[in-house]
């Protein structure tokens, strides 16, 4: 409505409905009348919003000042040398074709048993939180070669 101006839209109430009611019913007249400037197409759903450049780098920065423990994973594979850094616990579990919970419990367990033994025998896993690194895995890789 900012785009083209309150003055150019009307509102009316097509239906009282119960208030358990409303995203069946919202789902029902979208279908029905398949309005025009409706970005999305499912009732109480974001699916299919995609978000402007600009508006995720205001999110991400907003989310960075409202959670300054936010973490940083950093993944070294043993085997290329490789280090790679993710934002999120999800983010780094995909190319591992893990679930975010597996990696979780994994880093959860490092801390707490101070093990030294690489994710699956292969990945260093570090978290970085407020720019200090600390590893999980407290094992460094001194050269590419294996013995």
């Amino acid at each position: 409505m900012l785009k083209y101006g309150y003055s150019n839209f009307s509102l009316e109430i097509l239906e009282y409905c119960d208030l358990y009611d409303t995203i069946q019913r919202e789902q029902y007249f979208i279908d029905l009348l398949k309005p025009q400037y409706n970005i999305l197409q499912v009732a109480g759903s974001s699916l299919g919003y995609l978000h402007s450049a600009d508006t995720k780098k205001k999110i991400s920065d907003t989310l960075i000042a409202n959670y300054p423990t936010a973490q940083c994973v950093e993944i070294l594979d043993t085997e290329t040398n490789i280090t790679s850094s993710y934002k999120s616990l999800l983010q780094a579990a995909k190319p591992l074709q893990v679930s975010r919970n597996s990696l979780s419990y994994y880093i959860n367990k490092k801390k707490e048993n101070n093990n030294i033994k690489p994710y699956r025998n292969r990945y260093v896993v570090n978290l970085k939180r407020d720019y200090h690194s600390y590893s999980t895995t407290f094992f460094k890789i001194v050269s590419s070669h294996r013995a």
